[in-house]
């Protein structure tokens, strides 16, 4: 019996050392006032391609439901993160610290390590912050976060959105 390509089964060892990472994470978000929420595992599609972009758009899981309301399975948290500030947060003091640590879904024609088509996805959205005091913030709780899991060796790019833009 074949699994369907781009998912794995997790025997214990493994998913004993995913969950072990999984707990890092959610400690040195927590260290840094971050506080988890969970979104669903899918969405109503014509909310979340809004934020999604046209890779990612492509990218996603799409079904109907019996009332033919066209779903998906989030392929990123991002932006279920910002339809969950807009809707249950709006009127929450800024800025919001939020984390994840969830499963996402990508449909990938060729999966293969590193781009499966489940996989987990980590990390936090600091929102109502602007400024380079924020981005300073979140590089720093990233490096720490990659040291915790051993990832000690890793090189980071800082690019700006304003520099594509303006190409």
């Amino acid at each position: 019996m074949k699994l369907p390509q781009g998912v794995r089964d997790w025997l214990p060892h493994e998913l004993a050392r995913k969950r072990d990472v999984e707990q890092i994470l959610r400690a040195v978000f927590g260290r840094w006032s971050y506080e988890e929420v969970q979104t669903p595992t899918f969405e109503r599609f014509d909310v979340i391609e809004k934020g999604l972009g046209n890779e990612l758009t492509e990218l996603s899981f799409q079904f109907n439901d019996r009332r033919s309301t066209t779903l998906a399975l989030r392929p990123e948290l991002t932006t279920p993160i910002a339809r969950l500030v807009s809707t249950r947060m709006r009127e929450a003091p800024l800025p919001l610290r939020l984390s994840y640590v969830a499963t996402a879904f990508r449909y990938y024609e060729q999966p293969q390590e590193g781009r499966m088509r489940e996989f987990t996805q980590a990390g936090v959205e600091l929102i109502g912050s602007p400024g380079i005091d924020a981005d300073a913030e979140t590089l720093f709780m990233a490096i720490e976060a990659c040291d915790e899991i051993g990832m000690r060796d890793a090189t980071y790019d800082i690019n700006d959105s304003s520099v594509v833009d303006g190409i």
